[in-house]
């Protein structure tokens, strides 16, 4: 059974997925007596620029208050010494609500640090209140910038924008560190709804760690403090990008990088991309990339490079959700190249989650995946009202270990479409290399259907369950492959198609309910020692250039069809399937005969025999070679063709049989068809060299046919050989023929119209009577004596003149 379970479980309806910033801002004006105000100088009307310098007498520190500028009208706040120190909290520039300028701090050089006594003390706070302006709202960390904050909401970067105009947290420097919950490194904000500006959250070099983060509860996320958060309440996009560097949380929901739209109009994209660097997170819930939108636009977490460590139970290394049951958007979760590694449980490597309509892809490129957990997959696509689609590209491997933990794992509510030219390997448990499935709870919709490929550059390798591919629900399913399968497949209830177009399958197949069709072609490397079991339903079996000796293992197969293949068999009492043998395929059956039988019992439909023939419960049509013996000199067996029987184009079909003398008549072995024939059939009969024999019987049945009887019934290895070429049998006076009767077709020596055919021999047989008493009855006298000539006896006794003797 597929099961839905985590995060995506514990979500209350009407609640947002986290508990993040829906927080106060408790800075301006009234912090401004714990700082100094305008301590870098004057901020005049209109755009200005002030610069912060270094202090001038050893031992003191101007900004250990801080450094704060309250409603500027468009100010740039440089900090660019590596003596400057700025302490309590923090340093900040706030927007008057009539402002219109950009707001923007730059900390080039030197450091700021918190210490958690002020109730509201980002390191770095830039803020734009004018709801009107379009101004863009920026804080920047440089090369030598140090930021270190602690307490509850105290951000290292802060930058928000209550207007229509952008927000931007950047960092290329040295380390940011921040201590608390919900206390992200660098955050950018827009919280005008109107807004249509991007927020962007980026770091390009150096070290972010966050230690804070709470769970509100078991399975709902709460509090996290991020590496990178970008979030917008308005229509535009939010992103968080990381080029370089290293981000590290310790927290519980502390992702690395965090892109979040909360308008649930919203139909801009949200984006959380890692390009380099590398991230590390410890906390339940803490993902590597988030990616989440409440509104109907696209979500996308993407991975061009680097690492992504991940220690926590339900820590994906990326995340992509559309949590909008409205929304027809594509959500994404990316990887080119890089690495990801999970060690918790449900901890996923991709995961790509829409409550809408739109399709759930999870796309990996190159690179590699590896859980460890209890149910991490490595890539997992969810789509509850829409299809789920799941790529792994050439360069990729995907690497899974823990119990009930799937490779790849895709399910939408109208289907699947899963595509494999990498590596992927199964956990153990229940778990499957690949899982594709239907969503539970309802029926799927009428046009419900999922398909798996698998190109010949592929690899799908089942984990310690065994399982290389499963598929659950009732939808139909159409899976392609010309890679390397190891392990077993499992389909579900509907009616699927499998095609194992190349490569290698060594495992089991179990297809499940509903009539599936199954191919297997020449150029596979298939084990035929393993099962390919059709299950319930009317299922059909190809299979194309192989060689097998044995059915023992192909069950429940209503129609089997040859296509290039031999198949012989020995010892087989019943075969529960129709059959096609095409052009190029040799299908030989040696039945049971009277005596013991010849093989083991067999599980599925296909029985030994037990001395009484041989069953075939289907039709057979067949353009190649089909060969059903049961000669064992022997008679009474039966071969029972259970359905028609038509042989077409080249095909040649011989049924062996034992027919053999019995006092005046035959005892033979029968061939039953009880359906239509049509076409050219050959009938082989041994034990028939009988010529000399003392047989009255003029006519015995050897085919029943039931339907209609088209066919053509040809004589094969008679004994002796018309002036048309037919094979005949000549048993006795007589000379038999096969002939066809209302009932089927018989060995008769009577013509079409009751005359009795005799053997070549038959006028010799009978004149030898006559010529024997020609022997023996002189007709004269003088034949009594010794001169008679033996000449006279040798013409019948006509005497010496018949002979031309006096």
């Amino acid at each position: 059974m597929t099961k839905i379970k985590g995060r995506v479980a514990g979500i209350a309806p009407g609640l947002s997925v986290v508990a993040t910033a829906a927080v106060t801002l408790a800075g301006g004006a009234d912090q401004a007596a714990a700082q100094a105000l305008n301590a870098c100088g004057p901020d005049a009307p209109g755009q200005d620029t002030a610069t912060c310098d270094a202090p001038t007498d050893p031992g003191t520190n101007p900004y250990a208050d801080g450094i704060t500028y309250n409603n500027s009208d468009g100010l740039t706040l440089i900090l660019n010494e590596d003596d400057i120190t700025v302490r309590g909290s923090g340093a900040r520039v706030v927007g008057s609500t009539s402002g219109e300028g950009d707001i923007s701090m730059h900390l080039q050089n030197g450091k700021v640090i918190t210490d958690g006594s002020a109730a509201f003390a980002p390191g770095l706070f830039a803020q734009i209140k004018n709801e009107e302006s379009t101004a863009s709202v920026t804080a920047q960390v440089g090369k030598g910038g140090e930021v270190n904050t602690v307490g509850l909401h105290h951000y290292g970067v802060l930058v928000s924008n209550s207007g229509l105009g952008a927000a931007t947290a950047e960092m290329d420097g040295d380390a940011v560190t921040t201590h608390g919950a919900n206390t992200h490194a660098l955050f950018a904000e827009i919280e005008n709804e109107e807004s249509t500006a991007t927020a962007t959250a980026r770091l390009i070099k150096g070290e972010i760690t966050t230690t804070g983060g709470t769970e509100a509860a078991p399975g709902v996320f709460g509090l996290g403090a991020h590496g990178l958060f970008a979030q917008t309440a308005g229509d535009g996009a939010a992103l968080a990008q990381m080029d370089g560097g290293a981000i590290t949380t310790s927290g519980a929901s502390a992702r690395g990088l965090y892109a979040e739209t909360r308008a649930g109009e919203s139909t801009a994209t949200v984006t959380a991309r890692l390009t380099k660097g590398d991230i590390s997170t410890g906390g339940r819930g803490a993902d590597g990339l988030h990616a989440l939108t409440l509104g109907t636009g696209a979500a996308l977490a993407q991975m061009d490079g680097g690492t992504i460590t991940t220690s926590g139970a339900s820590a994906r290394g990326l995340e992509a959700w559309i949590f909008n049951s409205d929304s027809s958007a594509t959500v994404t979760a990316r990887m080119t190249k890089g690495d990801i590694n999970t060690g918790g449980g449900e901890a996923y490597g991709l995961d790509a989650s829409t409550f809408g309509t739109g399709a759930a892809l999870a796309q990996m490129e190159g690179g590699t995946v590896t859980t460890l957990g209890e149910d991490a997959y490595g890539l997992f696509a969810l789509s509850r009202g829409g299809q789920a689609k799941a790529i792994l590209g050439t360069d990729a491997t995907v690497r899974v270990y823990g119990a009930d933990a799937d490779g790849i794992r895709a399910g939408g509510a109208t289907g699947f479409d899963v595509d494999v030219a990498g590596e992927v390997t199964g956990g153990a448990g229940n778990g499957a290399a690949i899982r594709a499935f239907f969503l539970l709870g309802s029926p799927p919709p009428s046009d419900a259907s999922g398909t798996i490929d698998i190109a010949s550059t592929g690899k799908v390798t089942a984990g310690l369950s065994g399982y290389a591919i499963q598929v659950d629900g009732s939808g139909a399913a159409v899976i392609t492959s010309a890679g390397t399968i190891e392990g077993d497949i499992r389909l579900g209830a509907g009616n699927d198609i499998l095609t194992l177009a190349g490569g290698s399958f060594t495992g089991n197949l179990y297809v499940g309910d509903g009539d599936d069709t199954v191919t297997i072609s020449a150029t596979t490397v298939y084990d035929s020692s393993k099962i390919l079991d059709g299950g319930a339903g009317d299922d059909r079996l190809t299979l194309h250039g192989q060689t097998l000796t044995t059915m023992e293992n192909l069950r429940n197969w209503e129609h089997l069809t040859l296509a290039e293949t031999e198949l012989s068999l020995e010892g087989v009492g019943t075969l529960e399937a129709g059959l096609s043998i095409e052009a190029g395929s040799e299908f030989r059956v040696t039945g049971g005969g009277r005596g013991a039988p010849t093989g083991a019992p067999s599980a599925g439909h296909v029985a030994s025999a037990s001395g009484e023939g041989m069953t075939i419960r289907g039709d057979v049509i067949n353009a190649g070679a089909v060969t059903l013996s049961v000669q064992d000199g022997k008679t009474g067996d039966v071969i029972t063709i259970d359905g028609d029987y038509t042989n077409t184009g080249s095909g040649k079909s011989a049924f062996v049989l034992d027919t053999v003398l019995e006092g005046a008549g035959f005892a033979t072995d029968r061939l039953v068809i009880t359906g239509d024939t049509s076409g050219e059939i050959g009938l082989s009969l041994a034990g028939l060299d009988s010529a000399g024999a003392e047989v009255t019987e003029l006519e015995i049945d050897v085919v029943s046919v039931g339907g209609a009887s088209n066919g053509t019934f040809r004589l094969m290895d008679g004994n002796y050989v018309t002036s048309d070429g037919e094979h005949a049998v000549i048993a006795g006076a007589y000379l038999y023929r096969l002939a066809e009767t209302a009932d089927g077709w018989a060995l008769s020596a009577l013509s079409s119209t009751g005359e009795v055919h005799y053997g070549p021999s038959a006028p010799i047989h009978d004149s030898y009577g006559a010529s024997l008493l020609a022997f023996n009855a002189p007709s004269a006298l003088r034949g009594r004596g010794s001169s008679q000539d033996f000449r006279t006896l040798a013409w019948g006794g006509a005497g010496a003149d018949a002979a031309g003797q006096d």
